[in-house]
């Protein structure tokens, strides 16, 4: 177990050190670090440690990543489904078994008419389109067979090192790439992963213990000011300022219970996971990070971006942003505003008149009798 040394102040916390206090060796047991190459005995390796998640059923692992045989779907974390066969969504790299193609991410068997764009589908291909080499099937479904991805006019492989990546699906936008070691990198190319500076692995995985993926990179981790490692047992930072127009901030990574008096600014967006309470006119910002909040009246409240997931209770005059892929669930009160945008999911409840901008949000609904849906 890794021991953080911290000072907590009325504006933030500073960390003055870890330490590997725990003197137990051996890998790849669940709680344990990785072994080699990220394998495991039990569960999969996510954040550089093996956790009871990635099964078809169980939640997602970090990343939104599962084991082999099943795909991740669905909000927030999202749970990982079988995925390969005949009416299955399609596994990672747009891969369907026995020679399937992968329309629209469901896979069609071979031998069988492929929707929407006709043709037989054999080996991936839907007879004219979709293989490599061939032209992009038409309605938008671009290509078909496993490790390919539409390059205007044609399929090209991907996947590859120096590949392009595949097409991640309707879940995993970032795209994705097959080779051993690899990850989707700058320029949407499949690059090497895992060591210091480099993009990280499928899962959040960095090569080594004293690394850890921070916003999307690998850097080193457990020294005064980093992030702990993904084996240390860093426990959530505690910041209360019951003072006006404070503005505390959850260090990159962290874990942080954050309570803040009128007119707080809370910055949460740093990969972190926060329980935010704050009184009125309070601004709660959590992008790219997981939320549970409760606010006053007249709170300002940011959830934004794809691996954003918010649980919002808010009193009267809220404003809530829910945009970019993110999944949101609010209950709010008289005179409130939300805008879903493009989010993933978008859940309202209204105890008093309010208003939801469902925009292109894939899933929105609005509860209550003061609902009043806009598009």
């Amino acid at each position: 177990m890794f021991i953080c040394t911290m000072f907590v102040g009325l504006l933030g916390v500073g960390i003055q050190g870890c330490s590997d206090s725990s003197g137990v060796g051996g890998c790849g047991a669940l709680g344990n670090a990785c072994c080699a190459q990220n394998v495991c005995n039990a569960g999969i390796c996510s954040n550089g440690a093996c956790r009871d998640c990635g099964s078809a059923g169980s939640a997602c692992c970090e990343g939104q990543v599962c084991s082999s045989g099943s795909v991740c779907s669905g909000g927030g974390g999202g749970l990982c489904q079988k995925c390969g066969g005949p009416g299955e969504a399609c596994c990672a790299a747009s891969s369907c078994g026995g020679g399937g193609c992968c329309v629209n991410n469901l896979c069609t068997s071979s031998g069988s008419a492929c929707p929407q764009v006709g043709g037989t589908c054999s080996n991936g291909s839907c007879g004219a389109c979709g293989g490599v080499g061939q032209p992009c099937c038409a309605n938008g479904v671009g290509c078909t067979s496993a490790n390919s991805t539409c390059s205007q006019p044609s399929c090209v492989a991907c996947g590859g090192a120096g590949q392009p990546c595949c097409d991640g699906g309707k879940n995993n936008e970032a795209g994705t790439c097959s080779g051993a070691g690899l990850a989707c990198g700058q320029n949407r190319l499949c690059a090497a992963c895992g060591g210091p500076g480099q993009v990280c692995c499928a899962g959040n995985n960095c090569s080594g213990s004293s690394l850890a993926c921070q916003r999307g990179l690998c850097a080193s981790c457990g020294g005064p000011g980093e992030a702990c490692c993904a084996t240390g047992d860093c426990p959530a930072i505690t910041i209360t300022s019951d003072q006006p127009a404070q503005t505390p901030t959850c260090p990159q990574g962290r874990s942080c219970n954050i309570t803040v008096g009128t007119n707080g600014k809370v910055a949460c967006d740093s990969n972190n996971t926060c329980n935010i309470t704050c009184t009125s006119d309070c601004e709660a910002k959590c992008d790219g990070s997981t939320c549970a909040i409760t606010a006053a009246a007249n709170a300002k409240i940011s959830c934004n971006e794809s691996m954003s997931s918010c649980m919002i209770t808010a009193g009267a005059g809220a404003k809530i942003s829910c945009k970019e892929g993110a999944s949101c669930i609010a209950t709010v009160g008289e005179g409130s505003s939300v805008d879903c945008g493009d989010a993933l999911i978008c859940q309202i409840t209204c105890t008093g008149a309010c208003s939801v901008n469902c925009g292109d949000a894939k899933t929105c609904t609005c509860a209550g009798a003061g609902c009043k849906v806009g598009k």
